[in-house]
């Protein structure tokens, strides 16, 4: 299988120019994020942990709250990179969206970084999810976008594009809620489960042509 599908190369680097000192600085940040917190990690302790001094780290990344911004959406791409090598870019539109829905919630769900930070910072990791979380749905939705692109690249209309990035956008939202609110309906608990979903309505939204979808 090949892994080089279209849309995946410029997720694999955050930003496309980082270099080993950044990388290690922001995997610091994530591990020092997930084990004390978010709200009680301290730019100290990061440093630290990257073996560098606060100085460095702060002309890297700015003030902590940049750090936390820079660091999630670090991971956000890595992960996306890794569910991109995971989908045949043999399969149809509507079962890649399928494969990719799955394989988003599932892998999201068992993210050990994600996982420790809920339970040790629920609140600030939260808040980063959700309130402060623009940047991670942005760049899931151009993720997913370009997944639904690839077998219509050829198509140029504004309006097909528009409606392209509204289904991808939909579909993102939904996966977001499905990590964060697991409780509540749809009740997806099991990976078959989400099969079955993803079926009967994520494969029947893609394919859905423009018109079809109002959005006003």
């Amino acid at each position: 299988m090949d892994s080089q599908i279209p849309g995946q190369t410029h997720l694999l680097a955050y930003p496309p120019d980082i270099d080993e000192l950044d990388e290690r600085i922001l995997n610091a940040a994530l591990t020092q994020f997930a084990q004390a917190g978010i709200h009680r990690a301290s730019t100290d302790d990061i440093a630290r942990r990257a073996q560098i001094n606060r100085t460095t780290l702060h002309r890297r990344f700015g003030p902590k709250k940049q750090l936390i911004r820079a660091a999630v959406t670090y991971e956000c791409r890595r992960t996306l990179a890794r569910i991109a090598a995971q989908l045949d870019p043999r399969a149809t539109v509507a079962e890649r969206a399928a494969h990719g829905f799955v394989l988003t919630v599932s892998t999201l769900r068992a993210h050990p970084l994600l996982r420790q930070a809920l339970a040790v910072d629920p609140d600030n990791a939260l808040t980063w999810l959700t309130r402060d979380g623009a940047d991670i749905l942005t760049i899931a939705t151009s993720f997913v976008t370009a997944q639904i692109r690839t077998a219509s690249a050829a198509i140029t209309d504004p309006v097909a594009r528009a409606h392209h990035e509204t289904i991808s956008s939909i579909i993102v939202r939904l996966e977001h809620s499905l990590v964060l609110t697991p409780d509540a309906p749809p009740n997806l608990k099991t990976d078959a489960e989400l099969w079955a979903f993803a079926h009967a309505y994520i494969a029947p939204l893609v394919n859905l042509p423009p018109g079809e979808l109002r959005t006003n």
